[in-house]
């Protein structure tokens, strides 16, 4: 991803701040799609001049908002079981010290059969706060 937008050059910005979610706006999925016969881009075909090596590109649009987390004591057997679990190539380790803003439970992801109607849904009785 990073390649196609340093070789199309058109999301460069002067500032290194999130400029909105223009930058998916002006690129197609199929940007991003290597060709099934070629190894796809790589560094040494993207051609940058000294002032362009001086500008931004916005990654915000690209980046996970809510990424997988563990506290900085947890066990590299739990860490492992995590990776091989959820399928994971990486994940952030943070402080122990931190805030719990809400609690989601089993039940609460629970699929409900509504008696009067033939439709299932998820339970709305989680306990985070609304936003």
């Amino acid at each position: 991803h990073l390649l196609v937008l340093l070789q199309s050059k058109v999301d460069f910005q002067n500032t290194p701040f999130p400029c909105g979610p223009g930058i998916l706006n002006r690129h197609n999925f199929s940007d991003f799609v290597k060709p099934a016969s070629s190894k796809g881009k790589s560094i040494d075909d993207i051609h940058l001049t000294d002032e362009e090596l001086g500008l931004y590109l916005d990654l915000a649009p690209f980046l996970n908002p809510s990424p997988y987390i563990v506290p900085e004591d947890m066990s590299l057997a739990k860490v492992y079981n995590l990776f091989r679990q959820l399928g994971l190539r990486h994940i952030f380790v943070v402080p122990r010290p931190s805030r719990v803003v809400g609690l989601i439970t089993r039940k609460d992801l629970l699929l409900e059969e509504d008696g009067n109607t033939a439709t299932t849904e998820l339970q709305s009785t989680s306990s985070l706060p609304e936003r």
